[in-house]
């Protein structure tokens, strides 16, 4: 771990102020000119550093969940997971994962279960690996369906 900025505190990590110009220093070294204002900077150091942070609502850990995990199954599975993952996000896509608790499950388990008991439960067990996956990326800590009963 390196040692603190003594100077140019409100910068975030490997961005420095040299000459009037605001430059990204990238792990490998190499430097890159983001310009003399700051607004413009840091925008360019949002565009090269990506999201800020882990997924913040349930549509997101849905969307990295569909993006990294589900294209490893079969192609009906993965198409049954792009299901289940747009319900999930339909009925709680804007809550935050931590928000999301058992009896929370049991609601959306309840909201679905007019299209049948076994689509229901299916979306249940895709919540609850979506749930896993966030607890290996780091973006929960406990997963709410794992005391859900099933149809």
């Amino acid at each position: 771990m390196g040692r603190r900025r003594k100077t140019d505190k409100h910068l975030p990590q490997r961005m420095y102020l040299r000459s009037g110009s605001y430059y990204f220093v990238e792990a490998n070294g190499k430097w890159h000119n983001l310009g003399r204002d700051y607004a413009s900077a840091m925008f360019e150091y949002a565009q090269l550093t990506g999201p800020s942070g882990p997924c913040r609502t349930m549509g997101q850990l849905v969307d990295r969940y569909l993006k990294e995990v589900a294209p490893e199954n079969a192609e009906a599975t993965y198409k049954a997971k792009l299901r289940h993952g747009a319900l999930i996000k339909e009925v709680c896509g804007r809550l935050l994962p931590h928000q999301i608790t058992a009896q929370s499950v049991y609601k959306f388990r309840d909201i679905i279960s007019p299209r049948g008991h076994v689509q229901a439960n299916r979306s249940v067990a895709t919540l609850s690996h979506m749930f896993t996956k966030g607890i290996e990326w780091g973006v929960v800590a406990d997963n709410p369906c794992r005391n859900v009963r099933r149809f």
